[in-house]
């Protein structure tokens, strides 16, 4: 069953997959704008979903940087469109 605190998850315009994938706080901690580590925090132990509703998941700190930024290119593809044959090849490469 979802959350009870669900209401209380704000909404951002980054997919949750994304948000799952933000390292910590580098060693000078975030600047004070940087907003989405503590969206993140609130958000562990949610419910996320649109078509099906899954627990929030974010990646530990001993997950692999390589593995972590293969999987952050994945996800900024599907946001500039990439997945859906939209021509942004030529974008990225501009």
């Amino acid at each position: 069953a979802p959350n009870q605190n669900m209401d209380m998850v704000p909404q951002v315009p980054v997919p949750s997959q994304m948000l799952g994938l933000l390292p910590g706080p580098p060693l000078g901690g975030w600047p004070r704008e940087f907003m989405l580590d503590g969206v993140v925090e609130k958000m562990n132990g949610s419910f996320v979903g649109t078509s099906s509703m899954s627990q929030f998941v974010r990646v530990g700190p001993d997950y692999d940087v390589l593995r972590r930024a293969q999987r952050l290119s994945y996800v900024a593809g599907s946001l500039v469109g990439l997945d859906q044959g939209y021509p942004g090849q030529a974008i990225l490469e501009a």
